[in-house]
């Protein structure tokens, strides 16, 4: 059973997202974990928990950019077409109109 997405900004405004998952052993949000874990997390646009509990463990999906992403830095890396989904991206991007649509990632 997965918790619906937990979105704390417009994913909309965004070209691509980061999607990485993330285990816990307790219930408690962990984006301190996530932070330290992924070190250039710039910004958390969304997270889900999905699945059950099982041994003692939380599963969780963290829908977030890092600082040199298109849309946070148009120059970067992934430097393509503004507001779209395509173009250079990191292997990890989904699309997150396709998110708000309910489509599986």
């Amino acid at each position: 059973m997965s918790h619906p997405i937990m979105w704390l900004e417009d994913p909309t405004r965004y070209s691509y997202l980061r999607r990485t998952g993330y285990t816990t052993f307790g219930p408690r949000f962990p984006v301190k974990g996530m932070k330290n874990r992924k070190g250039m997390l710039a910004r958390l646009v969304g997270y889900q928990r999905i699945g059950g509990v099982r041994y003692g463990a939380y599963d969780w999906i963290f829908f977030w950019l890092k600082s040199h992403d298109r849309d946070l830095d148009p120059t970067g890396p992934y430097a393509g077409p503004m507001g779209e989904y395509g173009g250079g991206m990191p292997c990890e991007a989904v699309d997150p109109r396709a998110l708000v649509a309910g489509v599986k990632a």
